[in-house]
């Protein structure tokens, strides 16, 4: 942890950086990045990096350099979402599980 108690998009977060040990993803030969993570509920509120190298994040592998940014905004609000207008005449699939209050 770099620091406790960082306000972040709204949020009190800690912030954490690391390098290409701490990803899961591809074998690049560097990689680092930033995190925020939120210190209730521990929720990733801003994510960002980079990384350089040899990497199969496509389905191929490619040799180059990726950066990446993910950051909510909108925490703990009533967010809306509105369907394309050729997406409303659509109805669930039969064979996935959908809660009643989503039809």
């Amino acid at each position: 942890m770099v620091e406790s108690g960082v306000m972040m998009n709204g949020v009190l977060t800690n912030h954490y950086r690391f390098d290409q040990s701490g990803l899961s993803i591809g074998t690049f030969g560097s990689a680092a990045g930033e995190a925020w993570v939120a210190q209730a509920g521990n929720v990733v509120v801003k994510y960002m990096g980079q990384g350089t190298g040899k990497s199969a994040l496509i389905g191929k592998t490619l040799d180059g350099t990726i950066t990446w940014e993910f950051s909510v905004d909108a925490i703990n609000q009533d967010v809306r979402i509105t369907l394309p207008a050729e997406c409303e005449k659509e109805k669930p699939a039969k064979d996935i599980p959908v809660p009643p209050k989503c039809h």
